[in-house]
């Protein structure tokens, strides 16, 4: 992690990205210009909870209702936030950093995927595919990982 020069304040934002995953395949969405693939991500408002923020960027970016995959909260502290599956610091410039909240999701019930002309930057990418794609490995790391999880949570 680079330090920022004395005298510069570092700056936080807090976002949330979220891996959508149905049937062994991720949503990811695509950009039109460079053609790298990235999971819908965005700042968590004031507002807003993070769990509730993780469920409306996806909506906002993909049209897609979502329920989040999270450990069954106890019976005995049901005001339990959806845990992340992961935490991380985003370096974005020398003094701004994003704090990073990683959600797994699936589609809600009932959701019937639109056609690619309604939602043209979303594809859905299963573990082969996804290696072939331009994108980070660390978001890589995640989509597999996703894959992984929800696999697991279907197969119970």
């Amino acid at each position: 992690m680079q330090v920022a020069p004395q005298g510069e304040r570092v700056t936080r934002d807090y976002v949330v990205t979220v891996f959508v995953v149905q049937q062994g395949r991720v949503a990811m969405l695509i950009d039109e210009l460079s053609g790298a693939a990235a999971p819908p991500s965005g700042h968590i408002r004031t507002e807003e909870l993070p769990g509730q923020a993780a469920v409306r960027v996806v909506l906002a970016q993909t049209g897609m209702p979502v329920e989040l995959i999270a450990d069954p909260q106890p019976d005995w502290q049901p005001s339990l936030l959806p845990r992340p599956q992961g935490l991380m610091l985003e370096q974005v410039t020398s003094s701004h950093e994003h704090i990073c909240l990683v959600y797994f999701a699936r589609p809600a019930a009932g959701f019937r995927p639109r056609s690619s002309h309604e939602q043209p930057h979303l594809r859905w990418f299963d573990q082969p595919t996804l290696g072939k794609l331009s994108m980070s490995q660390q978001a890589l790391g995640w989509a597999l990982t996703a894959i992984a999880a929800r696999s697991a949570e279907e197969q119970a």
